[in-house]
């Protein structure tokens, strides 16, 4: 019996936390976010630098997570897929070349999605990558300017992010993060210093007038608020004093006035959704191709794409890569789910920031792609992974207690096991 016991070895988790790739390459992760953003504004574009430094970030990660890193890039499995089936699509049935944006943003998102997977593991990865990306947010401010005829605020054109729909989006992230760890954190001044870089995010955030952004981040702090009752209202009279200060000092007149003109202004995406539908329903196999996500809206006498990630992607490849990135958010979910506070200290984050993300996936077309959005995917699913191997074994363990004998032990009335 006792050697039948004995043979019996509880199985390893799948991923050890211990093991995580070292901290220069999540530093060369940042250098790359930084060039890729503002690579251009601030005379650093060589051509092919990003993705070769993004892709010896893949490869460093890999190798220091030796034999862990077969789990993480198996877990990695349907984005992958889905990247590979859209570009295949586009390359053999549409014939497109990597001249086409939409088609060439797919292959660091791959590569991205992989080192991220991998820098995830790291402690404390989704707090310091905000942080960093709070940081090249503010590092585009000198290049802002005035977009179009409403006077949205936007960047220059040479940085990524110069929409103002994607650099609302960035902020947003910001404001939702800093938010939810001024609900979290306990140190009064960590607290107040979070709190006022959610105003600042904010108020960014609202002078882009971006609708889709603003009512992600909004839904994203009131679901990182979901227990203030419950552990006081300090954190929710923080945030009304800072909007009253911002109120009182006319910060506020100049966006709620340009928010009240766009409140009520048509700008086309309730007509090009059902538009975007039977596009899709004519070509649902393979789609129309990356090159002819446009549609005309003859009303208004302009083209545009469905500003929604799951149609763009049914629209320029069919329903493969469909199926594929809508499991991709059922997995994110679901890991979410698993993941709670008491397991991980970092839920609650992965929670507030993962609804802000998939609320920007159904308001733009390749928002997923931005370094804010995957660094969220990663840190969610990574999460999701580790509680899983944590409950996988932790019932290991309580299988082991059981089949363990119990000690001989002796009683007034004999031997007794």
């Amino acid at each position: 019996m006792r050697s039948g016991a004995a043979a019996y070895v509880p199985p390893r988790p799948l991923v050890m936390s211990a093991v995580h790739p070292p901290a220069w390459l999540e530093f060369a992760f940042y250098v790359q976010v930084v060039y890729a953003v503002i690579g251009v504004a601030i005379g650093l574009s060589v051509p092919s630098v990003g993705i070769a430094l993004l892709a010896l970030v893949t490869v460093g990660c890999a190798i220091s997570m030796g034999r862990y890193s077969i789990a993480i890039v198996r877990s990695t499995a349907i984005p992958l897929l889905c990247g590979l089936s859209f570009v295949v699509i586009q390359m053999a049935i549409h014939r497109s070349d990597f001249d086409n944006s939409y088609l060439r943003d797919w292959i660091p998102w791959m590569l991205a999605v992989v080192a991220l997977q991998h820098l995830a593991t790291r402690r404390g990865f989704v707090h310091r990558a905000a942080i960093v990306m709070f940081l090249i947010g503010v590092a585009t401010l000198p290049y802002i300017q005035s977009v179009g005829t409403e006077h949205r605020t936007g960047l220059a054109t040479a940085i990524t992010i110069a929409n103002p729909n994607d650099l609302g989006a960035w902020f947003g992230f910001c404001c939702v993060y800093f938010a939810t760890l001024g609900v979290e954190v306990r140190r009064p001044w960590v607290r107040g210093a979070a709190w006022s870089l959610a105003v600042v995010s904010a108020l960014i955030l609202a002078m882009t007038v971006s609708r889709g952004p603003l009512l992600a981040a909004g839904l994203g702090v009131a679901f990182a608020l979901r227990g203030t009752l419950r552990k006081g209202f300090l954190p929710l009279m923080c945030l009304a004093s800072a909007a009253w200060v911002a109120f009182a000092l006319g910060l506020l007149d100049r966006p709620a006035e340009l928010y009240a003109q766009r409140g009520f202004e048509e700008t086309g995406r309730l007509q090009v959704w059902p538009l975007a539908i039977g596009r899709v329903l004519e070509s649902p196999l393979f789609g129309a191709g990356a090159g002819h996500v446009d549609i005309y809206l003859p009303g208004a006498g302009v083209s545009i794409t469905p500003h929604n990630a799951p149609l763009f992607i049914a629209l320029a490849s069919g329903v493969v890569p469909l199926l594929l990135f809508l499991a991709y958010c059922v997995h994110l979910v679901q890991s979410a789910r698993r993941a709670t506070a008491r397991v991980n200290p970092d839920a609650p984050f992965h929670h507030s920031l993962l609804l802000y993300t998939l609320l920007i996936a159904m308001n733009l077309n390749v928002a997923f792609m931005l370094p804010w959005a995957m660094v969220t995917f990663a840190s969610v699913s990574v999460g999701g992974l580790f509680a899983k191997a944590r409950e996988y074994s932790t019932r290991a363990d309580s299988r082991f207690v059981r089949m363990r004998p119990q000690p001989m032990t002796t009683t007034a009335r004999g031997l007794e096991f």
